[in-house]
């Protein structure tokens, strides 16, 4: 990698194999680069228009990749407004719809008709930004944010997962209080959030979940109530 990175959003696979790595906490919050498995090196690819970090990211069906939120760089106390849209073929960004409610370090997740949810994070007075459970979904058609029903619960450095069904389950995170261990699901046909009455064995924030082949979600690492890597890893046979 050509630039050195803190906290940019994970890395995705473009429709022609490279990968897309984009901003993050530095001198060149709005460098981006792509790395080509075939040769093995990095290049520079177009800037996004505003950097910023601890912002959230999902590939479009179109094979764009969209980002929204977070803070801009440096230590200025705000969210970044508008969202971006990165166009593979062009090596370009754009500047898309603002979000209704700034915010940072929240989960983004591409839905199966087509638009992005997005939701949590930290939001309100930048000087003094708390846990939030608003969402919005994004609309590719038309470029806008549309406010979605919120979560039962605010949560930050928490984790979505794509289900099967087309349900998103998110789990875990913090509030303004302590770490959770609670699990809700959205489910795009109806808009409404569900908190189910399964649990993490142990709260935890800053972990990740990844759907596997079966469709169960495997919860891996993070930091517990006590400040500890959990011992364990989990697995969710049927998240209900």
């Amino acid at each position: 990698m050509l630039t050195v990175r803190l906290t940019p959003f994970d890395p995705i696979v473009l429709p022609g194999g490279d990968v897309l790595a984009a901003g993050g906490n530095g001198q060149n919050a709005d460098n981006c680069e792509l790395y080509n498995p075939a040769t093995g090196k990095w290049s520079i690819t177009g800037s996004l228009n505003e950097g910023r970090w601890l912002f959230g990211a999902a590939q479009l069906t179109d094979g764009r990749v969209l980002v929204a939120g977070g803070y801009p760089n440096g230590h200025t106390p705000d969210f970044v407004p508008d969202s971006e849209l990165y166009d593979p073929v062009s090596g370009t960004w754009s500047l898309s719809g603002a979000l209704n409610r700034g915010r940072a370090g929240h989960v983004q997740q591409l839905l199966p008709d087509g638009r992005v949810l997005i939701a949590g994070g930290l939001a309100g007075d930048p000087f003094d930004a708390q846990p939030t459970n608003t969402a919005e979904i994004f609309d590719p058609g038309t470029g806008e944010w549309a406010l979605a029903r919120p979560m039962n619960t605010p949560r930050v450095a928490f984790s979505g997962t794509l289900l099967n069904d087309g349900k998103v389950l998110v789990a875990g995170g913090g509030n303004a209080t302590a770490r959770l261990n609670s699990i809700e699901e959205y489910d795009p046909a109806t808009g409404r959030w569900h908190l189910l009455k399964t649990t993490l064995a142990s709260p935890r924030t800053d972990h990740t979940t990844t759907r596997l082949l079966d469709g169960s979600v495997l919860v891996v690492g993070g930091v517990d109530e006590n400040n500890e890597l959990p011992p364990d890893a989990e697995r969710f046979v049927n998240p209900h």
